[in-house]
Parts: C-alpha cells; sequence; structure tokens
C-alpha cells in the first residue's frame, strides 16, 4: 500500500556492538534498538532488509550478497565450527554459540540486489555467507516483541577502504528503496579501542554531517578523511564504511538523529532519512 502511495523507505545507520548485546537488557542502546526495531516492524514494514556492517570484505573489487535462505550466523568472522577458541579469547561466555538467528534470507531478494549493483557498474556476486554480529546482534534483540518478517540479505564492504567508493556503494542501493527494501547500516559512530576517551570529543562530527542536505552532506563525508581527529575517532575505516554506503543510499534526505551516546573510546548513533511512514 506505501509503495503504491508514493512512499520510498526510509535509510537507517544503527550502532552495533559485540554478541553479548542481546544479553545486555540494562544498556541504553537495547532500548534504543528495540524502538529500531517496532517503528520498521510496524510503520516502515518493508518487503526486505539490506543490511551492510563493518565486518565482512569482499576479494578484490566486487561486493559480496549473502544470497542464501536459512543463514547461519558467524563470530568475530568465523564460522560457528571453526569459532570456539577465537571466541574464548575475546572473553565471551561460550553460551554465546549457542544463539540461534530466527530470520531468513532470500535468494530472490539477493539477485535483485546484485542486478541493481551491476547495472550500476558495481561488481557483484552471491555467497552463502552466514550473517555476522554487526547483523544478528541488534536485529535479535527484539525477536519476540517485533519480529522481523522479512528475508535479511547482507552485503559486503569493498575490500579496499575507499569513502568514495562506498558513497557510490550506498547511491547504487538507493534504487532498491522504491521497490520496499529497507536500506541499514550497521556500525559505531567512534570505534577505537585504543584511544582514551576520543567519544566524548568527536560525537559531533556525525551530526553535523548527517543533518544537511544531499550535496552539504557529501561534502561533509569528503572532509571526513582529511581531518586528523578522524583518525582517532576511526583509526580504521571498517567501522566508518557504513555510514557512508547509509548516507548515499539516503539521496535527497535529510537525516534525523534518534540517539546517540558516547561510552568510553566508542559512540552509539542512531539516525533515519526519511519519514518511518506516512503521515
Amino acid at each position: 500500500m506505501h509503495e503504491l502511495m508514493g512512499y520510498i523507505k526510509p535509510v537507517y545507520f544503527i550502532g552495533q556492538r559485540g554478541p553479548n548485546l542481546p544479553e545486555d537488557t540494562l544498556h541504553p542502546a537495547y532500548g534504543e534498538l528495540q524502538e529500531f526495531s517496532k517503528e520498521i516492524t510496524t510503520k516502515v514494514r518493508p518487503k526486505a532488509v539490506v543490511v551492510i556492517s563493518s565486518h565482512w570484505k569482499c576479494q578484490g573489487e566486487k561486493i559480496f550478497v549473502n544470497n542464501i535462505d536459512y543463514p547461519g550466523i558467524i563470530y568475530e568472522g568465523y564460522r560457528v565450527a571453526d569459532c570456539k577458541y577465537s571466541f574464548e579469547g575475546l572473553g565471551f561466555p561460550e553460551r554465546f554459540l549457542e544463539f540461534k538467528f530466527p530470520y531468513i534470507g532470500s535468494k530472490a531478494i539477493a539477485e535483485l540486489v546484485i542486478s541493481k549493483l551491476r547495472s550500476e557498474g558495481i561488481e557483484a556476486e552471491g555467497r552463502e555467507q552466514g550473517l555476522d554480529h554487526g547483523v544478528w546482534a541488534p536485529l535479535l534483540i527484539d525477536k519476540h516483541t517485533n519480529p522481523l518478517e522479512v528475508p535479511i540479505i547482507q552485503i559486503s564492504q569493498f575490500e579496499t577502504e575507499d569513502p568514495e567508493k562506498h558513497y557510490r556503494l550506498g547511491e547504487a542501493l538507493r534504487l532498491l528503496r522504491d521497490e520496499g527494501v529497507l536500506i541499514v547500516g550497521a556500525s559505531m559512530a567512534v570505534h577505537n579501542f585504543k584511544g582514551l576517551f576520543p567519544a566524548l570529543e568527536k560525537r559531533t562530527i556525525l551530526p553535523r554531517a548527517y543533518l544537511q542536505a544531499s550535496r552539504r552532506r557529501r561534502r561533509e563525508h569528503d572532509g571526513f578523511k582529511k581531518r586528523e581527529d578522524i583518525n582517532v575517532a576511526h583509526p580504521t575505516l571498517e567501522h566508518l564504511l557504513p555510514i557512508y554506503v547509509a548516507a548515499g543510499a539516503a539521496g535527497e534526505y535529510v537525516g534525523e538523529q534518534l540517539w546517540t551516546m558516547p561510552q568510553a573510546s566508542i559512540s552509539w548513533a542512531q539516525y533515519r532519512f526519511g519519514n518511518a511512514a506516512i503521515d
């Protein structure tokens, strides 16, 4: 019904943390992600969700697209069968290995994503890949009260940490919004485990860019990589690139900051570009 009325799905950027997030019910992010889930299941109502996180890179100059109907889950880049030692080494309880992700994928939607990317000159191919914690941890939070009963498709980053290429990737994904697909970037506004408390100082970087119209937002993003403090907020760029993808997919829509919270040397943020539903 929304599409018949000219409604185009919004774009979201959400925060994500480690695999322990679904159990950390007292953390403020838990409640905010519940609100996110409620909004997209009751108002946005997409036919599918395409997510890019910080933890899946392709090989070479292409994008991988998860094209499996029933995806498993991956812990810190390791498949479940192989991850016991690495998972314990990260200090997470072994019971996290028992988490089950209740959602489905879709080969048909994956092929639609691949087709759209190729039509925009981006090389893409399908991969039978499980979902990493940047996707399943935030989406698992509301599995009981507001479950997403639509396919979840994860796409990779490019191998190269080129912000402009990832912005263009978002622009290519924007075409999916016309067909009822929701685009979500999942990462952190600040991600620096080596710094002291940079999140407290750098929390204004994203709002200034996101709350601008499209052309000015892109100029702000282009300026990120020239700033010395961005290297403090993001010593490596894998946690910054989903922000570029979301901004590119947003098109002309101005972002609305739904929530933000600095926490030690990381910072959470949640944005929506576009309307959750027609008024």
